[in-house]
């Protein structure tokens, strides 16, 4: 895809902060100072660079400092590290606004508005590599990565880490995902605490979230991961509070994280900032930080809901099993030709869809991903779906993929597959990544979408291959299986940590509700915590253009509220938040074409609110609410459903239950 582009005059550039162009003679370099500092387009981030003894980044928030970053760099295994005694070379600045296409997400279109400023830096003394500093600064946050341009008398690089330590000012709230090593699904339970009070000696997974007693918040990521390993952070040794970055190392070389050949470059890493939570979850940030679509004729991508049987134990009914068979699998390719649910996903229980010898879905030698087991009579179940006007899915453990990914992505393509999750990566390494991108790539061309499961974090990279629809990479409403790791309280945690970084695949879709006393987990039709209401939310709540409905077909269609989930979409054209409080509530107004969607959900506390609908614009909607049961000890399945004429003068009152929520759609009256 094109991009417009529209510089800011030179005026609005602010030269006043000492932005400078040098030249260099031959090669000797004409010196070049640092300058001073770059602001945001609003003027009220700033970025601040020094060079003296090390290169160091101060970002601020109208005029409060919030990270102090010292000691930029980067290590190499058998070669110095690069970052201290550095002379500027060169630098350029430039002010820019530009469109940023990318339609699957929280809004149709948005404006990427920075300032961007390259800093050459050349080593004073032998062996004189250089590297370009890129910086950028938004309205919403602050990115730097690396870029190595010149390494006298080699090309190829083995990097050991990347060099840095970072300070929070003020001593915020942290809210970390610890990880014991670098082989994870990044599933688990996040914790809260003082920043000075993080554990010394684990690996801290991102995005992390800070927040301030003042009200402002931070969040330190990355974007635009590729042919690079993933980022964590560590406390740094001793007593003090800095954080510095652990790279995750390769398989094959555990003492280097990447090997390179140069030119290369490192990520973005991406400080979020906002004077409140809610500039953090309405960011784009991520998206701007990656290239443009590299997929001409997108088309074929079309957003979405999804069956996913394995959820509920791959029943159809309240009694009885089913089973990885023709008959289970048609009874729900007819659930959704009934109900309008777009894809059913044919994945596994036992054993997965595909033949191998293993009774499991861990993968054996012989497991073949072209083969589909026989008793699923696969091309009467492909001719039944397609008669019915449903489109299939499949999933696939990564490793017996890997092998043969061209060969069954043009299977799956003949077979008429929409798409397909890659399961149980559980790395981040550089291998890893790169075979990640390769999928997504080698998908494209067999016109495939993909779901990475067991995954690491978002990096905005769905900009560059729509086709990659989400992540999980956190601990979801699939762990109610065999635990209750994941109840209201967990829920408002993990879109201000994880959610940060982009999709969320969540496993939505679970309509039996039990009292909090009552839970008990289960394999087979697992129950949930919190309300129906809070269940419906969700859907608006959480970020991703292809949810599960992840329950049976006959609790689906015996719950209150069913025909919001099958009504709601799942990409936006507009999206902001109208109350946010970190742990204990979030409310998403979200817009497709002229309706309105509403969700809300909270923690265990029950809560209250009433929220200005200034934002409907002209007209008068027809608002329709599913709210909970005032009732004391009411059944957590029951919704009270009422309609009533708004406008934008008018206010929404919203009465959430413990562990509860509302969902509201809004349409306009004719």
């Amino acid at each position: 895809m094109s991009q417009s582009h529209r510089p800011y005059s030179s005026r609005s550039l602010d030269l006043a902060v000492g932005l400078a162009v040098f030249l260099a003679v031959g090669c000797r370099a004409v010196p070049v100072s640092v300058p001073a500092d770059l602001c945001s387009p609003d003027g009220r981030v700033k970025a601040a660079l020094s060079l003296a003894p090390s290169l160091a980044l101060r970002i601020s928030q109208d005029g409060v400092e919030l990270v102090r970053s010292a000691g930029l760099g980067l290590a190499f295994v058998d070669a110095p590290s690069f970052g201290r005694e550095l002379q500027v070379v060169a630098c350029r600045a430039e002010a820019s606004e530009r469109p940023c296409e990318y339609g699957l997400g929280a809004r149709s279109g948005s404006v990427d508005r920075h300032r961007s400023l390259v800093v050459v830096l050349r080593e004073r003394e032998a062996p004189k590599r250089t590297a370009e500093l890129h910086l950028r600064v938004h309205d919403d946050g602050v990115a730097y990565r690396w870029r190595f341009v010149d390494w006298p008398g080699t090309r190829d690089v083995r990097v050991e880490g990347e060099v840095a330590e970072h300070t929070l000012a003020g001593d915020p709230r942290a809210f970390p995902l610890y990880r014991d090593h670098f082989r994870t699904s990044h599933e688990g339970p996040y914790t809260e605490g003082r920043t000075s009070a993080l554990e010394t000696g684990r690996l801290i997974d991102l995005p992390l979230l800070f927040a301030r007693d003042d009200g402002r918040c931070v969040a330190f990521t990355e974007a635009d991961v590729r042919d690079f390993p993933h980022t964590y952070l560590a406390r740094a040794s001793g007593s003090g509070p800095g954080l510095v970055p652990r790279l995750s190392p390769r398989l094959d070389d555990p003492l280097a994280a990447a090997h390179c050949t140069l030119p290369f470059q490192t990520p973005w890493r991406v400080w979020l900032v906002g004077d409140s939570i809610a500039p953090l979850l309405e960011s784009d940030l991520p998206l701007f930080l990656c290239e443009p679509s590299r997929i001409a004729d997108a088309s074929w991508i079309v957003p979405g809901k999804q069956t996913w049987h394995w959820w509920n134990g791959t029943v159809v009914g309240h009694e009885g099993r089913g089973g990885m068979d023709f008959d289970t699998m048609r009874a729900y390719v007819d659930f959704c030709a009934r109900t309008g649910i777009r894809y059913h996903a044919v994945n596994g229980q036992d054993v997965p869809w595909y033949q191998q010898s293993r009774q499991s879905v861990l993968p054996s030698p012989d497991a073949d991903v072209l083969a589909p087991r026989p008793e699923l009579r696969w091309e009467d179940l492909r001719r039944h779906a397609q008669e019915q006007g449903v489109s299939l899915r499949l999933w696939a453990h990564w490793q017996p993929l890997h092998a043969r990914l061209e060969e069954a992505f043009a299977q799956y393509e003949r077979w008429g597959v929409s798409g397909l999750m890659v399961d149980f990566l559980d790395r981040d390494d550089q291998e890893m990544v790169r075979f990640c991108e390769r999928v997504l790539e080698v998908a494209a061309r067999h016109r495939l979408t993909i779901q990475f499961h067991g995954s690491f974090k978002p990096t905005g990279l769905q900009r560059t291959w729509p086709n990659l629809m989400n992540h999980e990479g956190s601990a979801n409403l699939e762990v109610l299986k065999w635990g209750a790791g994941c109840d209201p309280a967990h829920d408002l945690i993990v879109p201000f940590t994880r959610g940060l970084a982009g999709p969320l695949d969540y496993h939505l879709g679970g309509f039996r509700a039990v009292h909090r006393a009552e839970f008990q987990a289960r394999e087979i039709r697992p129950v949930v915590f919190g309300t129906r209401a809070r269940a419906l939310a969700n859907y608006v709540v959480l970020s991703n253009p292809l949810p599960m409905v992840a329950d049976y077909p006959a609790a689906c269609e015996a719950a209150a509220g069913f025909d919001f989930v099958v009504d709601v979409p799942t990409v936006w054209d507009e999206s902001r938040v109208l109350s946010a409080a970190i742990g204990e509530h979030l409310v998403w107004a979200r817009r497709a074409g002229e309706r309105w969607y509403v969700g809300a959900i909270g923690d265990w506390t029950p809560r209250e609110f009433e929220l200005s609908l200034a934002f409907l614009g002209p007209g008068s909607f027809e608002l329709r609410l599913f709210a909970d049961s005032p009732a004391p000890d009411a059944d957590p399945n029951e919704v009270v459903e009422t309609r009533q004429q708004v406008t934008a003068a008018d206010s929404l009152r919203l009465a959430l239950a413990a562990g509860g929520g509302a969902a509201v759609v809004m349409a306009p009256r004719r």
